[in-house]
């Protein structure tokens, strides 16, 4: 038998997408017949994590929640809870509402911060960790025995004293420092007045950031004071990061213009020595309406922001800012809204994969009610959409989330989805699914092309810049009991390239390309493929290619480009690797913007892997600098193939 490929790859897929790596009707979840809320996500040593707040009564119908915790198995194959025992393992009281969970590695364990209310003037700020053993939680400093309301503690909030209620804090963030020393944020409105916001009961609210002691068992307030800088007007919905072990925090602060209330976006940090908070200029300022709550992210050792601005009216679209280069303002990134004018985004979340920003957010589309979880990356100065939805379903909304995280260099997303199953108690849908999507790559192209004893695999893969490990799985007849090494990928679209050895002649053999995805597992597998090995090897020496249908010869002729720089300096060479499934007449072509031919070079390779240089730039009078199309032909027999990359020329 000649060299033959039994089995080509099926039709190009779609693009890489947002899938979830455990799926399932209720993945996460205590219980799937009760409302989850705020979902938040993070990684501690290389493990996803993910936090959630939960109803403790049927359907969706109560007004008590508590908060669980869970962890990826390392099998990939579920969502393991974390210390889960009892009805409220976490929470301080099972009888009250815990919400806005905040999960952070402290020493590779996971710590959680959140807010749990006591009575309509005390909300509590709260933060715990597994015991030793791993079998229970322990609150810092530890919990009353027997905790009830009668003998609540107050360990964190500005207001500790029990005499007078406490005051109602929330929105909490906990962020390790490097030092096994976290710092948590929250906003607090303590009894009193002045309040615009919060009531006539309380005093306006403040920003405050309390870090943990050196003995571990109590929280000292940072910076002298709060973090916002005019206390006599609310501040509140605070999101903190840490750079270079300083916390910084964004914020609204309300002000007073022409005797209206105004919102502004502010950002402040810690001093150097600790014992105030540096105020910056305002990120962004207008009316109570015009902005949705901000996020803060360290990215490559500089604070971004995002947020949602309608401009004043109109949808909200998100803007993203980072500290200028001398760290006295801010400036837009990406030249202008990550997302779409066509949706109202909100709820921003920001990480950082690579040293890029990428940013995720909840989009209500015009054109449907289901609220949608969207992301970009930043590509060559502007916002690029990552995928499509990250819903389980994209007609269920998202009522809570994202939570975007960096999981191995790949982007995930925590959120809450309705499910739509059962009617609430007062007409809403029930119940909201906690969920967690990651971003895959897709296989547009798979490819076997076999010699008796030995085969070439190749797969084309959509990447979105990611990453991704790519290799293959393959063994004779239906079998997949070999696996070959991964490698990274790099470009967008690239190619994962591998040859295997010791195969039997007249053999066939089956294969599939897989990927890994943040985590070992589980893994993202592409379509499964064949081929046949030959019945005597090739022989012949290297030159141009004889009649098609000789041996070594396929059904269909493939070249492709798997590897090419972005940019070259001129006076250096430009090195192509690539790959052709037959002995072939190989021909690269370069053009410049206008289409006009700069070069040709014409070569005779057997089938494999090659590298084809071109050396127009290195001495003489080499083309001006821009951008330049690189296209590869491959031809024999009639039949034609080509591949193309663009590499930019600079000086």
């Amino acid at each position: 038998m000649a060299c033959a490929l039994a089995a080509l790859a099926a039709a190009p897929a779609a693009m890489a997408d947002w899938h979830e790596p455990v799926g399932g009707a209720s993945p996460i979840n205590e219980s799937s017949t009760r409302n989850s809320g705020n979902v938040n996500l993070a990684t501690i040593l290389g493990v996803p994590f993910v936090a959630w707040n939960e109803d403790t009564t049927q359907q969706g119908q109560g007004s008590s929640s508590t908060i669980h915790v869970a962890q990826l198995a390392s099998n990939g194959l579920s969502w393991q809870k974390v210390a889960d025992a009892g009805a409220h393992p976490i929470s301080l009281l099972g009888s009250t509402s815990s919400d806005n969970p905040s999960v952070t590695g402290v020493g590779g364990a996971p710590w959680v911060a959140w807010q749990e209310g006591v009575t309509q003037t005390d909300t509590e700020i709260r933060v715990a960790h597994p015991n030793g053993a791993g079998t229970a939680w322990t609150e810092v400093p530890p919990a009353p025995a027997n905790p009830s309301l009668n003998n609540i503690n107050h360990p964190i909030n500005h207001d500790r004293a029990a005499t007078d209620g406490g005051g109602n804090a929330a929105y909490p963030t906990l962020r390790g420092d490097g030092t096994g020393h976290p710092f948590v944020s929250f906003f607090e409105a303590d009894p009193g007045s002045g309040s615009l916001f919060f009531g006539n009961n309380f005093n306006p609210a403040e920003i405050w950031v309390d870090k943990l002691n050196a003995n571990g068992d109590g929280w000292d307030e940072v910076g002298g004071g709060p973090a916002n800088p005019d206390p006599t007007h609310d501040a509140a919905f605070p999101r903190m990061t840490v750079v270079g072990g300083v916390p910084w925090v964004v914020f609204f602060q309300v002000a007073i213009q022409n005797n209206n209330p105004a919102l502004t976006i502010g950002v402040s940090h810690l001093s150097a020595d600790g014992q105030s908070w540096v105020q910056l200029p305002a990120v962004a300022s207008g009316n109570p309406n015009e902005f949705s709550n901000a996020d803060i992210q360290n990215v490559g050792g500089t604070p971004y922001v995002a947020f949602g601005d309608n401009g004043g009216s109109g949808n909200h679209r998100i803007a993203v800012y980072k500290l200028n280069s001398q760290g006295n303002g801010w400036d837009v990134v990406g030249g202008g809204p990550a997302s779409s004018a066509s949706g109202d985004a909100d709820h921003a979340s920001l990480t950082g994969i690579g040293g890029a920003p990428w940013v995720s957010w909840r989009d209500s589309s015009t054109s449907s009610s289901a609220k949608l979880i969207r992301a970009a990356r930043l590509v060559g100065g502007v916002w690029q959409q990552a995928g499509s939805s990250a819903n389980a379903d994209s007609s269920h909304p998202a009522d809570f989330g994202p939570s975007l995280a960096n999981v191995g260099g790949i982007p995930w997303a925590a959120f809450g989805e309705n499910d739509l199953t059962t009617p609430g108690q007062n007409g809403p849908g029930c119940c909201d699914q906690a969920r967690v999507s990651r971003l895959e790559p897709t296989f547009l192209l798979t490819r076997g092309d076999a010699s008796d004893r030995s085969a070439a695999l190749l797969t084309k893969v959509q990447t979105f810049g990611l990453p991704f490990r790519v290799g293959f799985k393959w063994g004779p007849g239906k079998t997949l009991i070999h696996t070959t090494p991964t490698s990274p990928m790099s470009d967008d679209p690239d190619y994962a390239f591998k040859e295997i050895t010791g195969l039997s002649p007249s053999s066939l053999y089956t294969f599939e390309p897989f990927a890994t995805a943040g985590t070992p597992l589980p893994l993202v597998v592409g379509s499964t493929d064949a081929f046949v090995t030959q019945s005597t090897p090739s022989t012949g020496p290297k030159g141009p290619p004889g009649p098609r249908g000789t041996p070594g010869h396929n059904a269909k002729l493939f070249v492709a480009i798997i590897h090419a720089p972005r940019h070259v300096h001129r006076g250096k060479h430009v090195k192509l690797r690539y790959v052709v499934d037959e002995d072939a007449a190989v021909t690269l072509r370069v053009t410049d913007a206008q289409g006009n031919r700069v070069a040709r070079v014409v070569r005779f390779p057997h089938a494999g892997k090659h590298k084809i240089t071109w050396d127009g730039l290195v001495g003489g009078s080499p083309p001006p600098s821009g951008l330049y199309k690189f296209t590869l032909t491959a031809h024999v027999g009639g039949q034609t193939d080509r591949d193309a990359v663009k590499v930019r020329l600079i000086d």
